[in-house]
């Protein structure tokens, strides 16, 4: 298994400014997929549904977060859960980064 080191998130995902930069750190086809992403602030992804059970973990900054037709607030170290089929959108209060993993073949929900 190849696993990419992650020691320094400022150099291996850097902010741009006006824009979000994104990290694909896990793709197993059919199963689950993880993206580490960067915003700058003031940046906002456009409201899309979630194709699957997914999850966000806010690592620095500070977001507002879209699941339907509530916004969150989001500080780090917080973690939300986004269910499958849902409208959700990020924006940016702050240059933050945070981590995205959705569950394509529910392996989030499977109990170990």
């Amino acid at each position: 298994m190849n696993l990419l080191p992650l020691t320094d998130l400022e150099s291996s995902l850097p902010f741009r400014k006006g824009e979000r930069n994104m990290l694909p750190l896990l793709d197993v086809p059919g199963k689950v997929k993880s993206v580490l992403a960067a915003l700058d602030a003031g940046v906002t992804i456009p409201p899309h549904p979630m194709p699957c059970e997914g999850s966000l973990l806010l690592i620095s900054g500070a977001i507002e977060f879209l699941i339907g037709e509530t916004w969150h607030t989001v500080k780090p170290g917080q973690f939300l859960r986004i269910p499958s089929g849902t409208m959700h959108s990020v924006r940016a209060l702050e240059s933050s980064r945070f981590l995205v993993v959705q569950s394509l073949g529910g392996v989030l929900n499977e109990a170990h």
